[in-house]
């Protein structure tokens, strides 16, 4: 069942692909608010971006209804940051976010997935 093992392996991907633009972009953002010599970086705006990533990291490491609520979490606070911030790192965070939805759908989809009596 190559099949089955791809699919379980998708949300997993898709979580660290996220992991990665959000760190990205938090490095671009970062990097942007100390070019500018402004008072320095919104520290909302840097926890938001720690706490999704965290909350991503934990639907890699865990299973069940734990990792689908921390992935909508995580899209939660990624489209509004990724929105917030739209003129000017916001894309890669409403990218990141719409990774982590389909994260989520996929481990709502594998954990209400009938269980199989056949032998």
């Amino acid at each position: 069942m190559k099949v089955a093992s791809t699919v379980s392996r998708l949300p997993v991907v898709l979580a660290a692909v996220s992991i990665a633009l959000v760190v990205l972009d938090g490095g671009v953002y970062l990097g942007l608010i100390y070019a500018q010599d402004d008072d320095g970086p919104t520290w909302w705006f840097v926890a938001g971006l720690i706490v999704a990533i965290a909350l991503a990291v934990g639907t890699i490491r865990r299973a069940g209804p734990g990792a689908v609520v921390m992935a909508i979490v995580s899209v939660i606070i990624l489209l509004v940051l990724g929105a917030l911030g739209i003129l000017s790192v916001g894309l890669p965070l409403l990218l990141a976010g719409i990774m982590m939805m389909v994260v989520a759908a996929l481990r709502l989809r594998t954990r209400s997935a009938p269980v199989s009596t056949a032998r």
